[in-house]
C-alpha cells in the first residue's frame, strides 16, 4: 500500500514533509487560494464559517482540547504527540489572529 494518494487535488508525500510541513505554501503553490472574507460574507457559507471559527479555540485552543486530541490520534505513530499538540495550537492561534486581522 502506497505510504499516500494521488487521487486528490494536492498530493502531499509525508517522507518529504520534514519536521514542520509547510502546508499553506503547499497549497498556494497548487493553485489554492482561500479567501476567508469572501467566505464570510457568503449568504450560504457565512455562518457556518462563522461557527467554525468560533469553535476552533475551545476545539484548538488549548493542548488538552478535543481537536488536538483528535489530531493525535489521526497521526499516532508518524508524528509525536507533543509535536501535533504544540503545531495544532500554535497554528489554530496564528490562523485565528489572521482571521481577526481580515475581520
Amino acid at each position: 500500500m502506497a505510504p499516500y494518494t494521488t487521487d486528490g487535488d494536492l498530493a502531499l508525500d509525508p517522507l518529504l514533509l520534514g519536521d514542520e510541513p509547510q502546508l499553506a505554501t503547499a497549497m498556494r503553490d497548487a493553485g489554492f487560494r482561500p479567501d476567508l472574507p469572501e467566505l464570510r460574507r457568503d449568504p450560504v457559507a457565512g455562518p457556518v464559517t462563522e461557527g467554525a471559527i468560533r469553535s476552533l479555540p475551545r476545539l484548538f485552543g488549548r493542548r488538552s482540547g478535543a481537536g488536538v486530541a483528535m489530531a493525535i490520534r489521526a497521526l499516532r505513530g508518524a508524528v509525536p504527540e507533543a509535536q501535533v499538540a504544540t503545531l495544532s495550537v500554535g497554528y489554530v492561534e496564528r490562523l485565528l489572529a489572521e482571521a481577526d486581522a481580515l475581520a
